[in-house]
Parts: structure tokens; C-alpha cells; sequence
């Protein structure tokens, strides 16, 4: 979704050790380089003074814990309004300065929540702490030292062309049945416009990642691709 207008948020939770961190950069392979932006630790103001671009890319924060206050508000604002613009003063005079987005965000934690406004514009993913699963990462760990050379950690060039044809093309993606979707989608809080916001923009995001199986049609005003059916499905 980095390269829509509005990219998705995720936090991955789970306990210390748990793998949160080694989960989240395993996917980094299927990303070119520029499009990932991370950080360990970040002041309150960071953001805005940030030289690096984070227009379409992926913020990632590791550890999320207590942040700023002050801090959590531009990210908010980062990821609802796709930009902040702060004003302050410098040498006496008035400073305004606009940081571009959109951005998308994936931090972890091992909090149980974010801060609550923050928690309610991200989707969530928790890392499983059960006897089963830690048996398996023993097993993966084992087998990396057994066979070092099997490990992969290189780019997975198809995956990148991939993420960076999507990117030329552009596309407007249509989603004929999201009406159908919201006529059941029973909102009972208004965190869940949000949720079906994200919803809209995962299926977006399938259709881009499936564009050689879909419906398209290109004409002066840009390029329009059709989600299927098997798009919300997925």
C-alpha cells in the first residue's frame, strides 16, 4: 500500500523475544531499498526535521513504547492527514515547515495497546507465544546454523520489479462491490470507519499485487484497475 494515497499502518505485537522485529524485516526483501525508512528511537520533533523523503514510503519503528506526546500527535497526523506542517520560530522568526507524505507506517511492541489514538489507525498482528509456535522458531534457528549458506537475505527481485511496476503504472484502483461490503458491515464505533477505510485499501492493495488476473483499462486521464471479488477474499 506505499504507493497509495493512503498507506496502510501496522503494529506487530507480541512478547519480548518473540521475533516481532525478525518477522518485519524478513519482508523487507520483497521492498526496494528507498522505499523503507526506519528508525530505532525518535525525538518529538524527528519527523518534521527528518531530511530523508517520506512521500509513499514505509516508516519503520521498532519497540514502540511511551512516546512523546508531542511526537505521537505528528504521527497521527502524518497518517491521517498524509503530511504535517508545523510552525515555529526560528531566530526570532516564524518557520513553517511541511513535511510530505503519504506515509505508512509498522512499528512493534510488546504493549498490549498503543496510545489509544494511534491504536485505532493501525491494523494489528500478534506474534503467538504458545509452546508450538516457539518450537518452531527453535527449529528455523537450528536449521540457519546447520546450513548458513541456505539462509536467504538477499532481495527477492521479482517481488521488487513487481512493487516497482505497480509504482509506474499508477493505478486508480475501483472496487465495484464496496458498497455491497458496507451494507454489512454493521458500524457500531467510529473507529470503524477507519477499519473500513483499511479494509478498502487492503483489497487495493491485492488487486495491485494481482494485476495480471484483473480487469484493467487505460485512457488520457491514467490507468484504472478493477478488483475482483477474490481481492476481499484474500
Amino acid at each position: 500500500s506505499a504507493i497509495s494515497n493512503k498507506p496502510l499502518a501496522l503494529a506487530i505485537k507480541g512478547a519480548s523475544s518473540s521475533g516481532k522485529n525478525h518477522h518485519v524485516k524478513t519482508t523487507f526483501r520483497f521492498f526496494p531499498d528507498d522505499v523503507i525508512v526506519e528508525a530505532t528511537t525518535m525525538s518529538p520533533k524527528a519527523l518534521v526535521y527528518d531530511e530523508r523523503d517520506y512521500k509513499n514510503k514505509l516508516l519503520y519503528k521498532a519497540e514502540a513504547g511511551f512516546e512523546d506526546p508531542e511526537y505521537l500527535k505528528m504521527e497521527r497526523n502524518l497518517l491521517s492527514e498524509g503530511k504535517i506542517i508545523h510552525s515555529t520560530v526560528y531566530e526570532g522568526k516564524s518557520l513553517l515547515i511541511e513535511k510530505a507524505g503519504p506515509t505508512g507506517l509498522i512499528t512493534t511492541t510488546t504493549n498490549a495497546k498503543l496510545y489509544h489514538d494511534n491504536e485505532t489507525r493501525v491494523l494489528h498482528i500478534t506474534i503467538p507465544s504458545d509452546k508450538g509456535y516457539l518450537n518452531k522458531v527453535a527449529k528455523t534457528i537450528a536449521h540457519q546454523y546447520m546450513n548458513p549458506s541456505a539462509v536467504a537475505t538477499g532481495k527477492v527481485a521479482e517481488y521488487v520489479a513487481l512493487f516497482e511496476y505497480n509504482k509506474a503504472m499508477e493505478w486508480t484502483v475501483e472496487i465495484p462491490f464496496a458498497d455491497a461490503i458496507a451494507g454489512t458491515w454493521g458500524l457500531q464505533a467510529p473507529e470503524q470507519i477507519r477499519d473500513f477505510a483499511q479494509l478498502m485499501e487492503l483489497i487495493k492493495s491485492s488487486a495491485r499485487m494481482n494485476f495480471m488476473y484483473r480487469d484493467s483499462m487505460s485512457n488520457e486521464e491514467g490507468n484504472t484497475l478493477i478488483a475482483d471479488v477474490q481481492d476481499y477474499e484474500n
